[in-house]
Parts: C-alpha cells; sequence; structure tokens
C-alpha cells in the first residue's frame, strides 16, 4: 500500500513539473512569438498597401488613356478628310431600257503625303468606284475637287489627289500628314479610336480594343481581305478614315462595307501594313508613253474564285503563254504559274496586273510572287524580274 501512494507521489511530481516547464516556456517565448506575428502583420499591411497603390495607379493611367482620346481625335483632325462623291448608276425602266441616273455618297479619307504640287488622300477603292466627280472636304469644313490617281480593287484601296493650289493658304497652313504607325504590333485587347465622317454628318470618334487580328473576310463576292476586328463601332461613311492606336498613329483604314450587320460590336479595318506598300505604289505612279511602260511577256487569266474552289488553285493570274525570250521567260517563270503579287503590290486580276504593268517603267527591276506546282502542292516562290518595254506588237 505504501508502495502505491509512493508510485502516485512520483507520477503527481512529474505532472507538476511538465506544467511547470511548459508554462516557463510559454513566458519565455510567446513575447517573442507575438512580436513575430505583429511583425508579419506590418509585412502583409504593407503588401496590401503598395497592391492598393498600383491599382489606383494603373486605374489611373487606364483613365487617363480615355481621357485622353480627346487629345488624340484633336491631334488627328488636321490630317483627315471628309469626301462627296457623285456617281453614275444604271438602272432598267419597266420596258427593260438603261436609264442613267446619279447617287451622291459620303465617306471617309486621310491625308498622307504631299509633293508640294498635290495633296494625296488614302481612302477605299469602293467609295470611289464610278465617280464621275469627288470633292474633298478639309477639316476647316473648305472643299476643292479631288481626283482619282489610282486603285487597287482587290485590296479594296484608292489614293485620290488635290491641287496644292486649290486650297486656301489658310486652311493648307493647317493641314497635317497623318503619322502613320504599325499594325504588325497589335495585341488583342489594346485600345483603339475610329476616326471618321460617319453617316456623312461630319468628323466623329468612337473608342473600344482590338479583339482579333489576322481576320480574313470576303468582299465584293470576289476577293478576301485580311483585317483587324475591333469593337469601334465602324459606321457608313466610316470607309476610309483612320484606326488609331493609343499614341495616336495610324495602324488601320477602316472598312464599313464589310460590317457584320447582324451583330452589333464587330467592325473592320485594313491594317496598314498591308496597306503601305499598295498606297507607295499608288502614290508613285506617273503617266508614261506607251514605249516607256513596263513588258513582261505572258499571257495569263483571272483565277476567280469558281476555279480556286474547283480545281484548288491560289487566287491570283494564271500564265498560259510565257513568250519567248521576254523578261518574262528570262526570269524563270513557267506556264501554270500564278502570279500573286508583283512589287508587293497583291495581284488577283489581269486587270490590277495590266495596271502595274502601266505604271512600271520599263527597264527597271521588279519583283514577283508567284505558286508554282510541285509535287502535287503549290509553293511560294519570289522571282527577281527586269522589266522589258512595251510596243504596240508585244503581248503582256
Amino acid at each position: 500500500m505504501k508502495q502505491k501512494k509512493k508510485i502516485y507521489k512520483i507520477i503527481l511530481f512529474l505532472l507538476c513539473a511538465c506544467l511547470a516547464g511548459n508554462l516557463f516556456l510559454v513566458i519565455l517565448i510567446a513575447p517573442k512569438y507575438l512580436e513575430k506575428l505583429h511583425s508579419e502583420k506590418e509585412n502583409i499591411d504593407s503588401l496590401l498597401d503598395e497592391s492598393s497603390q498600383i491599382i489606383e495607379k494603373e486605374a489611373l493611367n487606364t483613365e487617363t488613356t480615355l481621357v485622353d482620346c480627346s487629345s488624340l481625335a484633336k491631334k488627328v483632325m488636321p490630317s483627315m478628310v471628309m469626301i462627296e462623291c457623285e456617281a453614275s448608276v444604271v438602272q432598267y425602266d419597266f420596258f427593260g431600257f438603261p436609264v442613267e441616273s446619279s447617287k451622291k455618297s459620303s465617306a471617309s479619307g486621310f491625308i498622307v503625303n504631299s509633293d508640294g504640287e498635290y495633296i494625296f488622300i488614302v481612302t477605299n477603292y469602293h467609295v470611289v468606284e464610278n465617280c464621275k466627280e469627288i470633292k474633298a472636304i478639309f477639316f476647316t469644313d473648305e472643299y476643292v475637287k479631288a481626283q482619282v490617281q489610282g486603285t487597287s480593287k482587290s485590296n479594296d484601296l484608292a489614293v485620290i489627289k488635290v491641287l496644292s493650289s486649290d486650297i486656301s493658304e489658310e486652311t493648307y497652313s493647317k493641314l497635317r500628314v497623318a503619322v502613320i504607325g504599325s499594325s504588325e504590333e497589335l495585341k488583342m485587347g489594346e485600345l483603339v479610336v475610329a476616326v471618321g465622317n460617319a453617316l456623312g454628318i461630319g468628323q466623329s470618334i468612337t473608342a473600344g480594343y482590338i479583339s482579333a487580328l489576322q481576320r480574313s473576310i470576303p468582299f465584293e463576292n470576289e476577293y478576301e481581305l485580311e483585317v483587324i476586328q475591333t469593337d469601334a463601332p465602324i459606321n457608313p461613311g466610316n470607309s476610309g478614315g483612320v484606326l488609331l492606336n493609343a499614341r495616336g498613329q495610324v495602324i488601320g483604314i477602316n472598312e464599313s462595307k464589310i460590317a457584320d450587320v447582324e451583330v452589333e460590336g464587330i467592325g473592320y479595318a485594313i491594317p496598314i501594313d498591308v496597306a503601305k506598300p499598295i498606297v507607295e505604289e499608288i502614290m508613285n505612279r506617273v503617266t508614261l508613253k506607251t514605249e516607256e511602260k513596263a513588258y513582261l511577256g505572258i499571257k495569263g487569266t483571272t483565277v476567280s474564285e469558281a476555279d480556286s474552289v474547283l480545281y484548288s488553285w491560289p487566287r491570283g493570274v494564271y500564265i498560259k503563254v510565257v513568250q519567248k525570250d521576254s523578261p518574262a521567260e528570262q526570269a524563270g517563270l513557267l506556264p501554270g504559274d500564278i502570279i500573286i503579287e508583283i512589287n508587293e503590290c497583291r495581284v488577283l486580276a489581269t486587270e490590277e496586273l495590266l495596271a502595274i504593268l502601266d505604271y512600271t517603267k520599263g527597264g527597271s527591276e521588279g519583283t514577283i510572287k508567284l505558286k508554282r506546282l510541285n509535287h502535287g502542292e503549290y509553293e511560294e516562290l519570289e522571282i527577281k524580274v527586269v522589266f522589258g518595254n512595251q510596243s504596240p506588237k508585244k503581248i503582256k
């Protein structure tokens, strides 16, 4: 019995010792632990404050960018042009006889260059198609007559020009060439601003974001255009206007012709990097004498959309004949090749190929991109060529 009491006392002593030891550890460690918790809380509060400041700063920057649309509009307006066209329209009466009438329309354009004698304005091909009279109206409300410098139907691009001498000195001194950016640097979600003569009632701006890049959209049921998709509203009259980035640079040319009327929030623009070489080629066109015009030495035919689907051919100009000792033969072109580009300008029809040759000097060097069938598949080739000079007996 005494032995059991002794054991109980030992156990009780050990329990008291453990409790005392734990109490001692709590008294010794607790202040340091609490201090550590307090320090960590301060660090978390500091991080939350920094995050809050970053979010507020980003929100402020976003707000500033959106508010800055007004300064973008102010900056670009001296480059913008409203275009009024009077086109010939042929309709048929009750008895089937053709009746010609006039149709007026409004669109947009922007100043891309000036050589002292002329001011060059970029717009869409469908804006000036069949126009017999064109007026350019500048941001000062002064208007002058314009004429077509050249067009590219398959790219829906055109350049018109006005004589500098037809513009008053006051307006001329205020006009500015648009600042051209790059569409290759665009990203989905980037802020953009569309400027143009919406509905033909005057210049206006709309803002939105890049929804998609490198979209391929049918145009005129005959061609396809590579376009930028945006949710910035692009309405009738906006055609030929500009799509700007947040720095006020032109990164696209508005296209209301292919705007989707079935859904809202979808607008399109031709990427400026696609348009630049075509616009430059059109601006540099000069009227040449027949013997000065370029000669290639082929006989070809247009590969239509139907031909492309039926035969699985690329769109372009199919070469049927290559003339002997011609520039085409010397460059290595072959029957069966399909020309898709000349001097960086897309070619989808024989009319476009002939137009390029008519404005290219004979004896000049150029590049031709073509598709050639190789083991059942078309491969793309780029060929250097030295154009010859036309003569009445030569084929192009």
